[in-house]
């Protein structure tokens, strides 16, 4: 991560909490409206983004699940845990953070190729710490089997794809008073992924 990196990320979700790019949808929970520019070579490596978020307290992680689609979530046997699983064995932070399941949930958005930007929403309750990682995950290879490879597929073990790390962040709202919302935040981008290059429009 470079420095510079750091201080866009920052800036860029003090613009969104003030554009109102935020919405609480309980007295305890809110949603995180990210939006992820990628290029025209990035659209034509990765299908998707994937949110893994962590918390030691697994009643975080269990009411966030609620909270999500049942179809966002990613399978056990899965592309997205088989890929996960291989990032464990390089990142022994990650490894921590997702060492039972009860203490992460990983779900997906599917990246449209005809559109730079993608729109990715994050669940979180007010006034409790956890850790988000967004990543892009590549696409199929056109060499393995779709059925065996498909996001949702039930088989085991499923095919791993690259998986490629876009954004790591500590997030803590604060109960909003009024008009006014604080919180707590540690954010920072890759550099490498998604938001380094010229051709696209806009900014993270």
């Amino acid at each position: 991560m470079t420095a510079i990196a750091l201080v866009v990320a920052v800036v860029f979700f003090v613009l969104v909490v003030r554009q109102g790019l935020t919405r609480v949808v309980s007295p305890e929970f809110m949603e995180a409206h990210v939006f992820i520019t990628c290029s025209s070579a990035e659209l034509a490596k990765y299908s998707h983004l994937v949110v893994v978020i962590s918390s030691d307290d697994p009643n975080y992680v269990k009411k966030v699940e609620q909270h999500l689609k049942p179809e966002q979530i990613a399978p056990p046997n899965g592309v997205i845990e088989s890929s996960l699983s291989q990032k464990k064995k390089t990142d022994l932070l990650l490894r921590d953070q997702t060492r039972r399941r009860d203490v992460y949930v990983p779900y997906s958005q599917e990246v449209k190729p005809q559109s730079q930007t993608t729109e990715i929403q994050i669940p979180t309750m007010f006034n409790q710490q956890h850790v988000t990682r967004l990543y892009a995950l590549a696409r199929l290879d056109p060499g393995i089997n779709n059925e065996v490879s498909a996001l949702g597929s039930a088989v085991s073990p499923a095919a791993v794809r690259d998986m490629d790390l876009v954004a790591q962040m500590r997030f803590v709202p604060e109960s909003p008073t009024g008009t006014v919302q604080k919180a707590s935040l540690e954010l920072g981008f890759s550099g490498n992924v998604c938001g380094n290059h010229d051709d696209a429009a806009g900014s993270r």
